[in-house]
């Protein structure tokens, strides 16, 4: 179950004790200042607060029997519904998320022969034209990377539990905005409390 709590999101545990009743323990709160490092695993996956930088991820994919190198960069855009957006802010529950990403590294070796794999996304603000997701895939032929690349991004946008907050010039409310493909379930709401409609495409 995940829910928010003063503006941050959390995942919480449901216990039931005799007498006690139904308990809310709240089990993590949004990681902040994580120190980035690349393992030198075929399997990158990492959520944080700070820069996303393809050059890097495009480093740690390349390797010699790779022939082909796919990414995908995902950046704030200035507009949604005729509004003009000023900046996003995400939030994520970020164990969970990166179980979830390496799950999808998991699948794609699964149907593809693929060399490497990595996959970043941004945590807090993400100005327009800022980067805040970054996939990266090698393999020796571009069909598996360009096939993998977009594996990964539709079922990253499925499946792993990241929220993002916008927000308006002027008066607009800002706004949590869920994708339109996320199956996690959950309503979300605006700045006031009142329900939107989930977003098409990031």
């Amino acid at each position: 179950l995940y829910c928010r709590m003063e503006g941050r999101m959390a995942a919480l545990a449901l216990g039931v004790g005799v007498g006690v009743g139904l308990a809310l323990v709240p089990l993590w709160v949004n990681a902040r200042k994580r120190v980035r490092r690349f393992s030198g695993e075929p399997d990158h996956v990492y959520v944080w607060d700070g820069p996303l930088c393809v050059e890097e991820l495009v480093a740690h994919v390349n390797v010699p029997t790779a022939g082909a190198i796919a990414t995908f960069s995902g950046v704030t855009r200035n507009s949604f519904g005729g509004r003009t957006v000023t900046h996003l802010e995400y939030e994520a529950y970020t164990a969970m998320a990166e179980k979830k990403m390496r799950e999808i590294c998991a699948d794609i070796r699964e149907q593809w022969q693929v060399e490497r794999i990595a996959i970043e996304h941004k945590l807090g603000g993400c100005p327009v034209g800022e980067t805040s997701i970054i996939i990266a895939v090698s393999s020796a032929h571009r069909k598996e990377a360009l096939a993998a690349v977009e594996y990964a991004i539709n079922t990253l946008k499925a499946t792993v539990p990241i929220w993002k907050k916008e927000f308006f010039e002027g008066d607009d409310p800002a706004i949590w905005k869920a994708n339109s493909e996320f199956k996690g379930g959950g309503t979300e709401v605006d700045a006031g409390g009142r329900a939107v409609a989930a977003e098409e495409g990031r």
